[in-house]
């Protein structure tokens, strides 16, 4: 499963860093870049992008996964922009298996889907990723079992059922699939069914049924900050005003609460929120006041708010995993760091990307023993019997 992405120098990214759940759909307003991520899974997997799309054509476009704890990156270089043997790493027969289908809007044609969902799992034994550029697979007319009839001859609604019975008829056991603006490729009482034939889904969504039914991580995109963008987080979510936002400081906070909500089965009672730092907090919590939602604030322990939750220890990565943080700290320590001076004074990477790698194995490899879970219990008990 991949627990983390890195994208520098693409589309809407000159660098980012994006936390992964086991399902993710992304949200938000228009070149926020949601689309750049589903495209860039394509790009990793299956060397599709355009050139045109490279934001500085004078660097690298670079892509960093985290799949089960091992770090993958592709390096894809000026001026051809092939890719760079020498700037790459990671064991890419360990991938072999997962397939990634990227479904654009508009829809592909239902022929057109068909044979790539063929050519991902026709595909002969051998490693895809051996670090050259190969042109996506694609069947020749005459391999196709079956014929379609024109699309424009098709009702959507049947349009959508067909592309939901050919993933579940010809789509890979490891499948990782893209789909942006799910409304438009499937219909919504298959969405369950969708997230069930796939290793792995990372949908784009604007249609409020949706996002709604959807009980995995939802992920904000903002495209300049939450306060100018509150709706993009309050519209689509309208219709879950009974259920609570938890309100935490920063997208990486947002990862280690939802993973311990899992673990006391209330994940879906609560929708965790990003506030853009505590600074916004107060606006974001005026904000879902004014449209009728309850909300309750839970910050990192050196930051202090009226009508505020506040954890035990400085910052929520000081309830890392102490065998993973020794891992990725480069064995520089011996326990977890106490105070966030110490943990910032032991990392030797950037402190986004620690941030971003710790959520990332937060949401999903976290233990229920873990001190944030029992922490987090206490505060939610309190705010529901009070």
């Amino acid at each position: 499963m991949i627990d983390h992405l890195y994208i520098e120098n693409y589309r809407a990214f000159k660098s980012e860093d994006v936390v992964l759940g086991n399902h993710t759909m992304f949200i938000g307003t228009n070149s926020s870049g949601k689309t750049t991520i589903l495209k860039a899974l394509d790009a990793f997997f299956n060397h599709a992008f355009e050139r045109a799309n490279i934001r500085n054509k004078s660097k690298d476009f670079i892509i960093e996964l985290i799949i089960d704890n091992k770090q993958y990156k592709k390096s894809f270089s000026p001026p051809h922009y092939t890719l760079n043997y020498e700037k790459c790493a990671g064991n890419f027969d360990d991938l072999r298996l997962y397939r990634y289908l990227y479904m654009p809007k508009p829809p592909y044609p239902l022929s057109y889907l068909h044979n790539q969902l063929l050519s991902l799992s026709s595909e002969p034994e051998r490693t895809r990723d051996s670090l050259s550029v190969q042109a996506p697979l694609v069947l020749e007319k005459q391999h196709v079992e079956y014929a379609f009839e024109s699309d424009e001859r098709i009702r959507k609604a049947d349009r959508k059922q067909q592309r939901m019975a050919l993933l579940e008829k010809y789509g890979p056991q490891k499948l990782l699939l893209g789909v942006d603006e799910i409304e438009q490729s499937f219909l919504l009482h298959d969405m369950d069914a969708l997230i069930a034939s796939s290793h792995q889904v990372f949908f784009v969504s604007k249609r409020k049924n949706f996002i709604n039914a959807f009980t995995h991580t939802i992920h904000p995109l903002y495209k300049s900050d939450v306060q100018k963008e509150i709706d993009t987080v309050t519209k689509p979510l309208s219709q879950s005003k009974q259920r609570p936002f938890l309100l935490v400081e920063g997208k990486y906070d947002v990862a280690w609460f939802e993973g311990a909500l899992r673990h006391l089965n209330k994940d879906k009672a609560y929708r965790v929120l990003p506030c853009g730092g505590f600074g916004n907090i107060p606006f974001v919590k005026e904000q879902l006041d004014k449209a009728g939602y309850r909300s309750l604030i839970v910050t990192d322990g050196d930051v202090k708010l009226e009508q505020a939750y506040r954890l035990k220890k400085d910052i929520v990565e000081l309830y890392a995993n102490p065998a993973f943080l020794k891992r990725y700290l480069h064995d520089h320590i011996d326990s977890v760091p106490q105070t966030k001076q110490t943990f910032i004074r032991a990392l030797k990477a950037p402190q986004s990307a620690m941030k971003s790698i710790l959520a990332s194995h937060a949401l999903n490899h976290m233990k229920p023993e873990n001190p944030l879970v029992g922490e987090l219990k206490t505060i939610l008990d309190h705010y529901e019997n009070r």
